[in-house]
């Protein structure tokens, strides 16, 4: 019994027990203590600060330009793998999976032959799409890219642009041009849904314009079709050249909106190696649920 209990020991993630390492972040230096390992595994910069030749001193790490905000949802998907839920946690009732369930049924029991097709005016597709904007918000997604980028969090990166595509993209569809529109692109939106335009010009503003996150915004944009009423500020000159070249382009080549129901289009904003992977899966999944015939 001994033996197998030292089995199950030397079997378990090493960063549970590893040393603790502490972040200050923001102007006002707010304390974060993390585990090192996990830190240096996910984290380019994290690994060369506490284990390259410039280790910071006494384990301490010092993050004056980043916001605590952005990085409690960098702590959040360190320790869960994932974004999903630090707005809206599976305790928190009704779950977002209970709320596709009840759109499924709303679908079903009135006969509509996509999920997609009920009214944006009905209440469970309301709730639905609010919960959804609420857990991964979109300006906070990309502040999240940025520090991704600048920590050089790579992983981070391909799921929040995967996160992106599946809560804030469209996918075209083979009869009438596009399936699932998205409410928050415009101004039928919820009201408390803010932002847009001040994310858009953080990321062109701080990031490479041929960064992927940049070129899926936008893409993002130019399948909204009817594009964006500034009313926050104005756009960035960059992304309205962007924008501009995207919108030339697909009507020169007569192309239809993104199709995400593709694992190598979703793979094509990520930024690891190869066609396809787990996560482009899921959201190709998640996109057969909104817009396939029931």
């Amino acid at each position: 019994m001994e033996m197998v209990q030292e089995d199950i020991n030397l079997q378990s993630p090493p960063f549970l027990y590893d040393t603790i390492v502490t972040i200050l972040v923001g102007p006002g230096k707010e304390l974060f203590g993390l585990h090192e390992a996990l830190l240096c595994s996910k984290s380019d910069f994290f690994k060369a600060a506490l284990t390259g030749n410039f280790k910071e001193a006494e384990g301490t790490i010092t993050l004056p330009e980043q916001s605590s905000a952005t990085f409690k949802h960098f702590v959040h998907w360190l320790y869960t793998d994932n974004l999903s839920g630090f707005f809206h946690p599976n305790t928190v009732k009704p779950t977002i999976f209970e709320l596709e369930e009840a759109l499924s049924n709303e679908s079903k029991e009135f006969r509509f032959a996509r999920i997609c097709d009920v009214p944006r005016g009905n209440m469970h597709r309301l709730a639905y799409e609010l919960v959804m904007f609420r857990d991964l918000p979109f300006a906070s997604l990309v502040a999240l890219y940025v520090f991704a980028d600048a920590l050089q969090v790579q992983n981070l990166k391909d799921c929040i642009t995967s996160a992106l595509i599946d809560v804030y993209g469209f996918s075209s569809g083979l009869d009438s041009g596009r399936f699932g529109f998205n409410s928050y692109w415009t101004d039928s939106r919820p009201a408390q849904i803010t932002g847009r335009i001040a994310a858009i010009n953080m990321a062109f503003r701080a990031l490479p314009r041929n960064c992927n996150l940049c070129k899926l915004l936008v893409q993002l944009y130019c399948d909204s079709g009817d594009g964006i009423e500034c009313y926050e500020e104005p756009l960035d000159s960059e992304f309205l050249m962007a924008i501009a070249d995207e919108y030339s382009n697909r009507w020169i080549e007569d192309l239809p909106t993104s199709d995400w129901t593709q694992p190598g289009r979703i793979c094509q904003f990520h930024e690891h190696e190869g066609k396809s992977c787990a996560l482009a899966k899921i959201g190709v999944a998640h996109q057969n649920w909104w817009i396939a015939p029931l």
